[in-house]
């Protein structure tokens, strides 16, 4: 068998990998490590060098070269027959198009398509066989040009991507939306899941509804001016010009206009002057939208803290307490003002208010006062680290404008008698500013002053100045720790926080009449087209009976509310 004629035919295979290393390395012959005893005795005299290895053929790599030389090691399982091979003269569908496209075969691919030595007949096993039907049939070493396998086997050009993108377009336009199955949808009445079973009882839940006047909403417009004003006071001057023809209802800010009503056209041009440099100014409203009741939530409970503020309440936190009506606890130096928890929200019946009776709890006492009382129990050494823990980061109110802050410092540096400069430019004292703005007389003139920083959002608004407190006119909110744990105090507040049903039934219903009452809150809710029930919502409820618990012995207990359940074991 002539293996030099296979070595010849396989050279060029493969693309270089761990076959031709593993191929390059079995080639090499043995060495052995260089001794002592091997160098040369005389200076002139030099070793020869090693034999060198057969140098490889360059294109004898990959796993072409490893089935080149497994197929040299098997050479003993073949057979020879014949003297001389026939090749095959029909080429593979493969052949043709690495023929037609001109890619050089490389890999599996390259061994597939090399022919055995001409001269030399050799006889292989069916197993051979059907490999080198695989490898001849198609193999990743087949380089491609720049088209899809399918687009080669179909005998079509892959798409370019300008194709591809006339393609999708042309699918684009080709589907329509589908109006017509819109406009034929019906939305089906809600599911109100209501249980039978058991006796109906009626009850009130503390929910009440709020009517929306027909013909009235909330509409949105977008406004435009022409020339452009970039301040947003000039805007809201502009606008506020503009109350006889638009109402006073309205919210604006900025570039979006809400109002209750609509206006008869869709683009209405109005024609005012600038607030500064008396120009005329073109205003341009267009309509948007109707917004739903439930996209409106977060206006309508702003609307609702604004008749709050109508109605004289002190927002303490997030609620609103009435400072009109206190419930004076003198033992204790304490008050409690009655509030309200409000929230609109839609439901199945519409809008409704959920609103729940609140309470907050003040002290009679000052923040003077209460310094009075540190340096009685620990002197003077050690006041400013006991007033610290004591006064910094609680809330006071200042009653002369039923306003909340927190302490964030005391400033034991200043006192009523320091100055500062006010809106005017001037400079003036604590002492004279409250005796002209308040009438308020300071007794203390040595006391030390509270500082209230600035919060984020005031930050962001632009306010950076700190608040100075007289602690003389802040009156502390909230209950201590030891206030809390003390039996008597919790038992009196208690007469006045816990509240029955019936109570907080009364309760809400005075509040939905103080804002019926009010004049200016019922004027600012109808407005907007809204305004109050007189009664809180009705629901009916059913009590079921009470439920038998099958035990595995077979046994029937019936549980009973005046009983706990694991006693009828």
């Amino acid at each position: 068998m002539d293996y030099n004629g296979i070595e010849q035919q396989l050279a060029g295979c493969g693309r270089g990998g761990r076959g031709a290393a593993i191929l390059r390395a079995l080639q090499q012959p043995t060495r052995r490590p260089v001794s002592a005893s091997d160098a040369p005795e005389k200076p002139g005299i030099s070793t020869p060098a090693a034999t060198a290895a057969p140098p490889m053929s360059s294109g004898l790599m990959g796993r072409g070269g490893l089935l080149a030389s497994l197929a040299a090691s098997h050479a003993s399982s073949i057979s020879i027959q014949q003297p001389t091979f026939q090749p095959v003269a029909v080429a593979t569908p493969r052949q043709q198009q690495v023929a037609a496209t001109g890619a050089t075969p490389m890999g599996r691919g390259a061994l597939s398509q090399a022919a055995p030595p001409s001269g030399v007949g050799m006889q292989i096993s069916a197993g051979h066989q059907e490999a080198l039907q695989r490898l001849s049939s198609g193999g990743r070493g087949i380089m491609l040009p720049d088209m899809g396998r399918q687009s080669i086997s179909n005998g079509m050009a892959a798409p370019t991507p300008a194709s591809a993108s006339v393609q999708k377009d042309t699918i684009r336009t080709q589907v329509s939306p589908p109006v017509k199955e819109m406009q034929q949808l019906k939305l089906n009445e809600p599911v109100i899941m209501r249980g039978n079973a058991g006796v109906s009882v009626p009850v009130v839940a503390n929910y009440l509804r709020v009517g929306v006047q027909p013909n009235m909403g909330l509409f949105e417009y977008h406004v435009a001016f022409v020339p452009e004003a970039d301040s947003k006071n000039v805007r809201f001057k502009i606008m506020r010009s503009l109350q006889e023809s638009l109402g006073e209802a309205r919210t604006f800010d900025g570039s979006k206009l809400f109002l209750p009503h609509r206006l008869p056209q869709q683009f209405t041009t109005y024609q005012a002057l600038h607030p500064i440099t008396n120009e005329p100014v073109e205003v341009k409203i267009k309509f948007i939208t109707q917004r739903a009741p439930g996209e409106c939530i977060n206006f309508f409970n702003i609307l609702l803290r604004r008749l709050m503020r109508i109605m004289e309440m002190v927002s303490v936190g997030r609620h609103y307490y009435d400072p009109r009506n206190p419930a004076h606890i003198p033992q204790h130096k304490l008050e409690v003002w009655p509030g309200y928890i409000t929230a609109i929200n839609e439901f199945e019946g519409g809008l409704m208010l959920n609103t729940d009776v609140s309470h907050r709890v003040l002290r009679t006492q000052t923040v003077l006062e209460i310094l009075f009382d540190l340096i009685r129990r620990c002197g003077n050494e050690r006041l400013r680290d006991e007033a610290t823990k004591v006064i910094v980061g609680c809330v006071v109110l200042t009653r002369y404008n039923n306003r909340t802050y927190r302490v964030d410092e005391i400033d034991w540096g200043k006192n009523p008698l320091s100055t500062f400069v006010n809106h005017q430019g001037e400079a003036t004292s604590f002492r004279d500013y409250f005796k002209m703005h308040h009438d308020l007389s300071i007794q203390d003139l040595e006391q030390p002053l509270l500082l209230n920083r600035p919060k984020k959002r005031d930050i962001q608004e632009g306010g950076t100045e700190l608040i100075c407190l007289v602690p003389e006119l802040c009156y502390m909110t909230g209950l201590t720790d030891a206030m809390r744990q003390d039996f008597r105090i919790m038992k009196d507040l208690a007469l006045h926080t816990r509240v029955t049903p019936m109570q907080r039934r009364a309760s809400l219903r005075q509040f939905v009449k103080n804002v019926n009452e009010c004049t200016a809150a019922r004027e600012k809710l109808q407005q907007w087209g809204l305004h109050l029930e007189g009664d809180l919502v009705n629901v009916t409820t059913h009590t079921h009976t009470h439920a038998c618990t099958h035990a595995r012995t077979h046994a029937h207990i019936r549980y009973t509310r005046c009983e706990r359940w694991f006693d009828s074991f």
